[in-house]
């Protein structure tokens, strides 16, 4: 039996009063994670913890449970383990952190580990900052800190960081049972051979199954987007991004990471096709599972991408699940995540742009000539969500890798991105007519549709 994490709905917290508009201003809460003992207890202290760093800005509600959610399952952990040794919290000791740290490193699943080295230290980071809060919640003497006296003896170590040539410093928390940290290990991009088989293969799922395939498949590789940033987009966000598209290049809304727990956003430039593909796939299949799921236009939440059995809001986890099963479905023997999508698209962007210059840099002369060049700083920001430029430095490196010994022509960057998904759905066009899912009028009206868009694309292009 183990501890049971729920989440709340519809949810608020108090955050603080106003003086000066003389009210209490409320905090969105709704999921957040709710602990139970297998007894039906609440865990008091789990349960107002993540609830205090969520009102701190420490912790985060983004894509329905966000950074919260993530934090639960690291913390409950050391819930289940405190749970099976029938011990409290507050009696836990530096000899029990250890054979929770060696538990979490043994543990196997069909003969293999169940998580790597720095997984472990990850849940244990956060489970010593969990434990230093019931030090204060239970206003506790000596248990938890560096001194000896301590039950449970940490370390505190200072790095130092620089971004932007500023210097900072960071204190990083270890215990002594912590394994030593994995090196670092590189995820390639999804090849292109890669991408095209996974393409070929959503057809044989079923007819709404590959429907809503097909559009996160084109939203990862045409965003660049991460998955929670994919899953956010809403009706409004599409509606928009097709008015947008009025002689100008057309840009799709995606929001990004919370800060200070507001949103904050970001517009991609994405081809006219897409935005067409994504308004066709609401104005009839997403209402189709809607309405089978019997929920009306007032209780619709808005989400573009939505679950077939529920018709709620697609879970952040599920899009990994899926993207996973697609390499399955296509026979590949790499495991694929949604965000080698995104190192796909940012490391063809700094490409594309390399060439569009003609120029031999070097990886430092073209790192300065980006960061240095507002242009391209501003559109890196904007396609990529990096705060920090210097974290492109991996994706520099790929693009170097890649173009060793090609000759190096300018590509109508604008035009990449639109033909592909001109041809991906002419194939799925193709596909639909043979299996006779479309009649024949349907299949010329959609490809005038598609040719439309391209050579709205195409005009952009050559402006």
């Amino acid at each position: 039996m183990k501890v049971k994490i729920e989440t709340i709905e519809q949810l608020e917290l108090w955050d603080y009063y106003s003086p000066v508009d003389f009210k209490l201003e409320m905090l969105n809460a709704d999921g957040l994670p709710f602990f139970t003992y297998p007894d039906g207890r609440a865990c008091y202290e789990a349960n107002i913890y993540v609830a205090d760093k969520l009102r701190t800005k420490s912790l985060s509600m983004l894509t329905r449970g966000g950074s919260a959610r993530t934090c639960a399952f690291k913390i409950v952990h050391l819930l289940n383990f405190c749970w099976a040794q029938k011990i409290a919290l507050t009696d836990l000791s530096d000899q029990w952190f250890t054979l929770f740290i060696n538990g979490l490193l043994a543990e196997k699943k069909d003969e293999e580990r169940v998580r790597q080295d720095n997984r472990v230290i990850d849940i244990g980071r956060q489970c010593i900052d969990f434990l230093e809060f019931i030090q204060g919640f239970h206003d506790l003497t000596d248990f938890i800190g560096e001194d000896k006296r301590n039950q449970i003896r940490i370390e505190e170590t200072k790095i130092k960081q620089v971004h932007h040539r500023v210097e900072s410093y960071k204190f990083i928390k270890r215990h002594s049972s912590f394994p030593s940290p994995n090196s670092f290990k590189k995820r390639m991009p999804v090849s292109e051979s890669g991408t095209k088989q996974i393409w070929s293969s959503l057809p044989k799922q079923s007819k709404e199954k590959a429907k809503r395939d097909s559009l996160i498949f084109q939203l990862l590789e045409q965003t660049g987007g991460r998955r929670s940033e994919v899953a956010n987009i809403t009706i409004n966000d599409v509606e928009e991004a097709y008015a947008s598209a009025n002689g100008e290049t057309t840009t799709l809304r995606v929001i990004t990471r919370k800060q200070k727990n507001k949103n904050s956003y970001r517009k991609i430039p994405v081809p006219l096709i897409l935005i067409e593909e994504l308004k066709r796939y609401i104005r009839k299949d997403r209402k189709r599972i809607l309405k089978k799921k019997s929920i009306t236009t007032e209780q619709d939440h808005k989400y573009i991408l939505i679950s077939l059995t529920t018709g709620q809001p697609l879970k952040v986890d599920s899009i990994s699940s899926i993207v996973s099963d697609w390499a399955q479905l296509a026979g590949l023997d790499e495991r694929i995540h949604p965000h080698l999508f995104r190192h796909a698209f940012i490391t063809n962007k700094l490409k594309e742009m390399l060439l569009e210059h003609n120029e031999d840099y070097s990886k430092d002369e073209f790192r300065k000539f980006l960061i240095n060049t507002e242009r391209y700083k501003t559109l890196l920001q904007q396609l990529a969500g990096h705060s920090n430029l210097y974290s492109l430095d991996t994706y520099i490196n790929l693009v170097f890798d890649d173009l060793a010994g090609v000759n190096k022509t300018y590509k109508a960057v604008a035009l990449n991105s639109a033909i592909e998904v001109f041809q991906q759905e002419l194939e799925r066009l193709e596909h639909q007519i043979d299996e006779k899912d479309i009649t024949p009028s349907e299949f010329l009206a959609r490809s005038k549709e598609l040719v439309s868009a391209l050579r709205y694309d195409i005009s952009i292009a050559k402006s």
